[in-house]
């Protein structure tokens, strides 16, 4: 037998590393493909993955819609699954004294429910504050959409709620009244303009801090003049003039702050007085 050429042993070996490469990459990847189908298995039947169709979000409080030329926040929302009711409160914070809406209506949408036909109500306070409840909801849904609609004269604009009853904690309540939800709407009012008076008051703390700064640094502008050029002092003097203004400016807005507390704590006094007169009836 002729023998090999060192180029002929070189490409046997080569091609006999190939094979054993092949053959374990084979290995690998059937071992691979094992480990893939039990793990899917487990994950299918032990129910770890979850149907596209499941997964809507709810609404989360604080969401805000522009609705009859305001912005309406959602403020509550609470859903009573063993009495198979939710109730959701919207609130215009920042509302005129007369409501502009002429309709406030709302309609229900569920998903893969159960075919029980739902009621909905909407109970109005005063304000821009608003609680739409749902009753009789299907003994099985994957989520519920509400649409609240408020007309006007010159438009119709529109708000959409979300729940998933997966995502939501259910808890008991009783189905509110016009009256309560009445005395609701005045207690957010009470609640809201109190905010304001503390927000405003941190605004005039703000203010006060500023003038100090500008009195300290106008201060210090003075005693640099006793070091400056006659060109210098006169720049100084500008600059002097222009903190001084802007004190003057800190000062009238602290002073309008005032005004406006004032103001709220007098609403507020009337409200608490209406507030006692329609909970006493």
């Amino acid at each position: 037998m002729k023998k090999k050429s060192r180029l002929d042993r070189m490409r046997d070996r080569w091609e006999e590393m190939q094979i054993r490469r092949r053959r374990h990459e084979s290995i690998w990847y059937l071992g691979y493909l094992a480990v893939m189908i039990i793990l899917y298995a487990v994950m299918i039947f032990g129910g770890v993955f979850i149907q596209s169709n499941d997964d809507t979000r709810s609404t989360k409080i604080g969401a805000t819609y522009a609705l009859d030329r305001g912005n309406y926040t959602l403020i509550e929302k609470q859903l009573d699954s063993k009495n198979r009711r939710a109730a959701f409160t919207l609130a215009n914070p920042e509302a005129p004294l007369v409501d502009q809406a002429t309709e406030v209506k709302a309609e229900v949408e569920f998903k893969d429910s159960s075919g029980e036909k739902a009621k909905t109500t909407v109970l109005q306070g005063e304000r821009g504050y608003l609680v739409v409840v749902v009753e009789n909801l299907p003994e099985s849904y994957k989520a519920m959409k509400v649409n609240v609609t408020m007309n006007t004269d010159s438009q119709s604009t529109e708000a959409t709620l979300l729940m998933n009853p997966k995502q939501e904690t259910t808890v008991s309540f009783q189905l509110p009244n016009q009256t309560e939800v009445l005395l609701a709407s005045l207690q957010y009012q009470i609640t809201t303009k109190e905010k304001q008076i503390t927000d405003n008051r941190q605004l005039q703390s703000e203010n006060t801090r500023q003038i100090q700064e500008n009195d300290e640094k106008i201060s210090r502008l003075e005693e640099d003049k006793k070091y400056q050029t006659a060109a210098e002092k006169q720049e100084t003097d500008g600059t002097i003039s222009q903190v001084k203004e802007s004190s003057r400016g800190l000062a009238s807005r602290r002073e309008a702050l005032e005004k406006e507390n004032q103001e709220l704590k007098n609403q507020i006094e009337l409200i608490k007085k209406k507030l006692e007169d329609v909970g006493g009836k």
